[in-house]
């Protein structure tokens, strides 16, 4: 390699700081948009380098879907003097910024000017990469995003925050005429307000019936795991690390379809970082279902095999490359859902998501490829369900979904209370030998349930059954197989409830 080959890193921020602030829909989408939008207008002036991560291109920057398309971390290989020009770039775009944001809020441009370079973190650097010892490939983007995180655990502020101008912007009722709508709609839009996108599927041409759920907000999160060892396994075969950054660009490209046909609202999509609002249920899918289509979106762009037509993930069209590289190690998404009262403090939920999806990738045994989810319900009261995604039990827990929606709240109530009841002695029965233990839990089943459980059908009590079985398989915890179980069905329940406690 060439001694004076160099890289530039750039991270952008605090984006987690922001979004936690705002208090609308609209400011959400402003907060996140604003991010991705300043970041475009800085990476579009090096469009034509080599970039490691992401994947830029006309298509790219030059989307106006209202989505935050652009991530915060940016590596691409830089020409002599391209350091110099980034830094007037981003003086420059700060700059304009101001100006825009100062025309909405009627305050002086140069008052917002100082308050933006005192507040967003651009933290950008040029350096070689390490030379790679002996059997070695050298790793650019692991080696990078070891200083990103560095540097963006520095954290700064203004010395005197009297008015915070881009909180003022986001929330602002001009915002709609603003040059951040400009440039991220063709048409004027208005945002759906939190209790809209709750009752989403009473817009459906059907008649719905007033649901406890249509109180109720979903919120998201979504990160990809592993993604060190994708690298190193393209990087072992001599592959670009381009390829991943295509495979996500692929991704990019068909989630947008699969959230909007939910009825829900994306907020954010960064490469595998993607951040939605959604209804509990639309039409006959639960927010189950538009996990796992999104789930099942992200594995097949990471698979040669897959199929560009295929309508249920892709919505019939041909968006992908006709060649995929197959990743001998492909990454995986775990996923953070909060599930609260709409008129809930929207930070507070925000952070939940965040704090689930932490939990999904390193609470446990750190193997994640997990889900998540809390039920923060408006009386006080909480169910936490917890699953890995490729456990044999995780299927069966999505069909249980479909089977018990439309169930009496009263049958689903006496069998969670049964459950919970009798969980000591069903906990003691999963763990007697394995021989004995499925017609000894069949036989507790049938012997012990009380009438309102009997108005279950046979088949599904069976499922429940299964369920329980499979997860003590997957987890060898008899008390982690009736908890997960219990909170399962807790959450089902809540989905057939009409009037909220």
């Amino acid at each position: 390699m060439d001694d004076k080959e160099k890289y530039i890193g750039i991270t952008f921020g605090p984006i987690t700081r922001v979004t936690g602030s705002v208090k609308s829909t609209k400011a959400l989408w402003a907060s996140s948009f604003f991010f991705s939008y300043l970041a475009r207008e800085i990476i579009r002036n090096f469009k034509g380098r080599e970039f490691v991560y992401p994947l830029v291109n006309d298509e790219l920057i030059n989307r106006r879907d209202g989505i935050g398309n652009f991530p915060d971390r940016y590596i691409f290989k830089s020409k002599p003097g391209d350091f110099d020009k980034l830094e007037k770039y981003i003086e420059d775009v700060i700059g304009t910024i101001a100006e825009g944001i100062a025309l909405t809020i009627k305050k002086t441009p140069e008052d917002v000017k100082v308050f933006l370079k005192n507040y967003i973190k651009i933290y950008a650097f040029e350096k070689e990469p390490t030379q790679p010892k002996e059997n070695e490939v050298m790793n650019i983007p692991d080696e990078f995003n070891d200083l990103f995180d560095l540097l963006e655990a520095q954290d700064y502020y203004n010395y005197e925050e009297k008015e915070n101008y881009l909180l003022q912007f986001f929330e602002d009722k001009k915002l709609y005429d603003s040059f951040l709508t400009d440039a991220a709609f063709d048409d004027k839009t208005y945002f759906t307000a939190l209790d809209d996108i709750a009752k989403a599927e009473c817009s459906l041409n059907r008649v719905v019936k007033p649901m406890a759920y249509h109180n109720y907000i979903v919120i998201i999160k979504s990160d990809g795991d592993n993604m060190t060892n994708t690298i190193k396994s393209l990087l072992d075969k001599g592959k670009s690390v381009q390829e991943l950054s295509k495979a996500l660009a692929r991704f990019g490209k068909n989630v947008s379809d699969i959230v909007k046909r939910y009825g829900a609202r994306l907020i954010f999509l960064g490469g595998d970082d993607v951040l939605i609002f959604a209804p509990v249920k639309y039409g006959e899918v639960t927010f189950f279902d538009l996990i796992q289509n999104i789930n099942s979106c992200f594995d097949k762009c990471f698979n040669s095999d897959m199929d560009c037509t295929d309508k249920c993930i892709l919505a019939g069209k041909n968006l992908c490359a006709s060649e995929v590289t197959k990743f001998s190690s492909a990454p995986t998404l775990s996923f953070g859902v909060a599930i609260t009262y709409y008129k809930h403090p929207m930070g507070e939920t925000l952070e939940l998501a965040e704090e689930l999806l932490t939990k999904a990738k390193y609470g446990f045994d750190k193997s994640k490829n997990r889900l998540a989810c809390r039920l923060q319900k408006h009386s006080g009261q909480t169910s936490s369900f917890y699953m890995k995604k490729d456990w044999d039990s995780y299927p069966m827990a999505l069909r249980l979904v479909k089977m018990f929606i439309g169930y009496s709240e009263r049958t689903l109530s006496s069998l969670t209370h049964w459950i919970t009841r009798n969980g000591q002695l069903l906990c003691l029965i999963l763990q007697e030998d394995v021989t004995v233990r499925r017609s000894r839990i069949e036989a507790y089943f049938d012997n012990s349930l009380d009438e309102d459980i009997h108005l279950i059908k046979s088949s599904f009590l069976t499922a429940i059954q299964e369920f329980i079985l499979s997860v003590y398989d997957d987890t060898l915890n008899a008390q982690t197989a009736i908890e997960t179980t219990v909170s399962l069905l807790r959450i089902i329940h809540f989905i057939n409830t009409k009037n909220d406690d």
